[in-house]
């Protein structure tokens, strides 16, 4: 196997690396520049900028980086500066490391124990009666260390950051103290409507005071690029097809799926672990109600009309709608184009979701749809659609002598309808049936030969 020249974490990203290689130019020539760098989860967003600092530390600039963290529904305060002073007290020699706390190294203490372990207890009282004291001392620092050399201040996850942290972004996107370069990343896709952040990026977007690069997913192309790059040779291209389809092009789950392929898992419902426990991170922190409705929807075969989502989600009107936006805004489901229903922004979100319900409880919701449709055709749609989700849902539910008729009727509507492959599948999938249900000529209306 040949060894690529392309980095697969370069595929698809050389203009965004190279803006961000030019803002660290900027900053290299005296002056502040801050590039906000958004995205969904597994886009390639830490990728790229680790990429940007391993080339800042080849030119021995210095290098702070943090990470927000979200706990117990709020973010952990001041995470990011407590992990970037750890770093200094860890790299600067002590004379260095004194010039750069300067006055502050007593309170900030309070942050990083280590920093000064036998502070006096009525320092720390002090710091936290006066919260913008501590971020006038964790201002100078930052300016201080910039100072002294060419600084790269990387502020991760800013999703979750907490307020102080906020504040402090938003001095220091303001501040006038230059040789600095100041990167933040934000999964878009959890930055819901009312996030405080996403207020202050568009105002600082309006005053032309950051530069924004959104990460887009990859074009499949760029998909196929990126299996190259990491198998050394050029893939086959029933392999980009199945990488590129399952994954969406993001580039996280194009290495994950590219994984579980070559380790012989080629079950195209395969959903590697890893990819799973991310999905199901960003539902646990849904409320109940869009839970639910997220539920529900992964029970469907794609797009779900909004008179049969709430037919089966069993939530007043006064509970799915916010429940609906509540997902839409946190980017898991999205409107269908015609507006008449909802339906995963991902499939391997909705994979996800449906996997992790219990098996009784994912067979009643498909029973649930079937008898919903049965009641009323209509609520599915045209005539071919309801066939379909009936066909659907009742083999779901593991009630084969409802689910024959429904494929029987599937396949004669598909072939009214001048389609023939999905004719094909449905009487397919009857002639499977026929021998597992009692009856199976009376209830199909249809003898094996026809």
């Amino acid at each position: 196997m040949g060894t690529s020249l392309v980095s697969p974490v370069l595929v698809g990203r050389e203009v965004e690396l190279a803006t961000l290689r030019e803002g660290l130019a900027r900053a290299e020539s005296g002056q502040l520049v801050t590039a906000l760098v958004g995205g969904e989860a597994g886009v390639g967003k830490s990728r790229l900028v680790q990429e940007l600092l391993t080339h800042a530390r080849e030119r021995e600039l210095r290098v702070l980086t943090g990470g927000c963290v979200e706990l117990g529904g709020g973010g952990i305060p001041f995470a990011p500066i407590v992990e970037m002073l750890r770093t200094l007290t860890r790299e600067l020699p002590p004379p260095e490391l004194e010039a750069v706390l300067g006055g502050a190294r007593a309170e900030l203490g309070r942050l990083v124990p280590e920093l000064e372990p036998e502070r006096p207890d009525g320092d720390a009282e002090r710091g936290e009666r006066d919260p913008s004291r501590m971020l006038e001392l964790v201002l100078g620092v930052i300016g201080r260390a910039a100072s002294s050399a060419v600084l790269v201040l990387v502020f991760e996850d800013v999703q979750w950051a907490d307020p102080a942290t906020l504040d402090l972004l938003a001095l220091l996107v303001r501040a006038q103290q230059g040789r600095l370069l100041l990167v933040a990343t934000v999964r878009s896709d959890e930055l819901h409507r009312a996030h405080p952040f996403r207020r202050m990026a568009a105002h600082w977007e309006q005053q032309r005071l950051v530069q924004r690069l959104e990460l887009d997913r990859l074009a499949p192309a760029d998909v196929a690029a990126q299996i190259e790059a990491i198998l050394g040779e050029r893939p086959s291209g029933e392999l980009v097809e199945f990488v590129a389809e399952r994954s969406e092009g993001i580039p996280l789950f194009v290495e994950e799926l590219l994984g579980a392929v070559r380790d012989g898992r080629v079950d195209p419902d395969y959903l590697p672990p890893s990819l799973r426990d991310v999905m199901l991170a960003r539902v646990d922190i849904l409320s109940e109600d869009a839970q639910q409705v997220l539920r529900v929807i992964s029970a469907a075969a794609a797009w779900v009309p909004d008179g049969l989502l709430a037919a089966v989600a069993g939530l007043p009107d006064d509970r799915l709608h916010p429940a609906l936006r509540e997902a839409v805004d946190r980017q898991l489901l999205v409107v269908e184009p015609s507006g008449r229903g909802y339906g995963f922004r991902h499939t391997l979100a909705r994979a996800a979701i449906h996997d992790d319900l219990l098996p009784g409880e994912r067979a009643q919701l498909h029973r649930t749809f079937a008898e919903a449709i049965e009641r009323d055709d209509q609520l599915a749609g045209t005539a071919l659609d309801a066939s379909s989700m009936l066909a659907h849902h009742w083999l779901a539910a593991h009630d084969l002598s409802r689910a024959l008729p429904a494929a029987v009727r599937a396949g004669r509507a598909a072939d009214a309808a001048s389609a023939p492959a999905a004719a094909q599948r449905q009487f397919e999938l009857a002639l499977e049936l026929w021998a597992q249900v009692p009856d199976a000529r009376q209830r199909a209306g249809i003898d094996h030969a026809e």
